[in-house]
């Protein structure tokens, strides 16, 4: 069975993957910020 487009080196998959960096990165940056700004609401909150 033939694949229906090269998965290897086509510049598009490339773009994908580079896009899906991107996307993934700023999620982890906003994940990030996020998590700094309540855990120490939280902790200090519980202590």
């Amino acid at each position: 069975m033939r694949m229906p487009k090269p998965v290897e080196l086509s510049p598009s998959s490339l773009m994908g993957e580079l896009h899906d960096c991107l996307v993934t990165g700023m999620a982890l940056m906003c994940m990030k910020s996020v998590y700094s700004n309540h855990i120490p609401m939280c902790s200090t909150g519980k202590s």
